[in-house]
C-alpha cells in the first residue's frame, strides 16, 4: 500500500556572503486528520548559511518528517501487507475500495455504536474519578475542621491555664498583703501594750 504525502518547503538566507549571515527553513504539510502542520527553524551560523544550503536543509527536514509520519503507521501497513500476501498465497483475490458513508450504513452504524459505548465508558470513568476526588476533598475538609477544633480546644486550655495562673498569682499577692497588714497591726498593738514607740521609718 502506498502512503502519499505532500510537503511544501522553503529556505531563505539573509546577508549571504557575510560572516553574520542568517538562514531559516520551513516545511508545511496538509496531513490527513491533522490539517496543516508546519516545522520551521533557524540555522546555526557555523557553517555559514547560503541559499543552496538552506534549500537542501529544507528538503532534508521534509524527508525526516515523512519518515516520522510513515513510522507512525508503519506497523499497521506492514501488518496489512503481510495479511494481503497470505490471502494471495491462499488463492484469495482481495480488492480494496473506498465506499461512501451513505452506501455503507450498517458498518457506519456499528462503528458509531462502538464509539458511543467507548464514550459512555470514558464519561462513567471520569464521573467516578470526580466522585472519588469529591469524597477525598470532603474527608480533607473534615480532617481540617477537626484539626481546627483540636487547635481551638488547645488554645482554650492554654488560656484557662494562663487565667488560673494569673488568678493564683493575684490571690497570693492579696494574701501576702493581708499578712503584711496583719503583721503591721500586730506590731502596732504590741508596741502600744509595751509602751515601745514605733520608729518613724518602720
Amino acid at each position: 500500500m502506498t502512503l502519499s504525502l505532500v510537503f511544501h518547503v522553503a529556505g531563505d538566507c539573509r546577508y549571504e556572503g557575510r560572516s553574520d549571515a542568517l538562514g531559516a527553513v520551513a516545511c508545511v504539510s496538509n496531513l490527513p486528520a491533522r490539517g496543516y502542520c508546519e516545522k520551521k527553524t533557524t540555522l546555526s551560523p557555523h557553517p555559514t548559511p547560503t541559499r543552496r544550503r538552506v534549500d537542501l536543509i529544507a528538503v532534508i527536514i521534509a524527508q525526516y518528517w515523512a519518515v516520522d509520519i510513515a513510522d507512525d503507521e508503519c506497523d499497521l501497513l506492514e501488518h496489512v501487507d503481510r495479511l494481503h500476501r497470505k490471502l494471495a498465497a491462499l488463492g484469495c483475490a482481495v480488492h480494496y475500495a473506498t465506499v461512501e458513508r451513505e452506501a455503507n450504513v450498517l458498518a457506519v452504524l456499528s462503528c458509531a455504536e462502538a464509539l458511543d459505548q467507548e464514550d459512555q465508558e470514558r464519561r462513567r470513568y471520569a464521573q467516578e474519578r470526580l466522585e472519588r476526588a469529591r469524597e477525598a476533598l470532603t474527608r480533607k475538609k473534615a480532617e481540617a475542621r477537626k484539626q481546627g477544633e483540636v487547635e481551638a480546644l488547645e488554645e482554650d486550655i492554654m488560656r484557662a491555664f494562663a487565667e488560673q495562673e494569673s488568678q493564683t498569682t493575684e490571690e497570693q499577692e492579696e494574701e501576702a498583703a493581708e499578712e503584711q497588714d496583719r503583721a503591721t497591726e500586730w506590731g502596732t498593738a504590741a508596741g502600744k501594750t509595751s509602751g515601745i514607740q514605733r520608729p518613724a521609718w518602720a
